[in-house]
């Protein structure tokens, strides 16, 4: 059986309604939404290496505005749909060590709730 092909559109409007509904683009990578979003994310690591990409400047500036690539350990997908992460804050490039810190306490102490 061959795979039906998902224009990129769909996937990115089917993206954004996803972050629309749960307020983050931490989707499970066993869904076909989620293992788009890993393919975009592998692009964009070869994009930033000086590689061939097939992530155009049009789309990698979509994909940024939802924050497509920002930090985000593997281990917070607890579920497509879990409401334990957005409450969690990002670590980010440019954060002090204490603010770093702070930020991983606070993500520590949602996954205890």
């Amino acid at each position: 059986t061959k795979t039906k092909y998902t224009p990129w559109q769909v996937r990115y409007e089917e993206l954004q309604r996803f972050k629309a509904e749960y307020g983050h683009v931490l989707v499970d990578h066993k869904t076909k939404l989620g293992e788009w979003v890993r393919a975009q994310r592998r692009q964009y690591n070869l994009l930033m290496k000086g590689a061939k990409s097939s992530l155009t400047s049009t789309r990698l500036a979509l994909l940024k505005e939802l924050g497509v690539f920002e930090y985000q350990p593997a281990f917070e997908v607890v579920g497509a749909h879990s409401s334990a992460v957005p409450s969690a804050p990002f670590i980010r490039a440019g954060m002090s060590d204490e603010e770093k810190f702070e930020a991983w306490r606070a993500r520590f102490a949602a996954f205890q709730d």
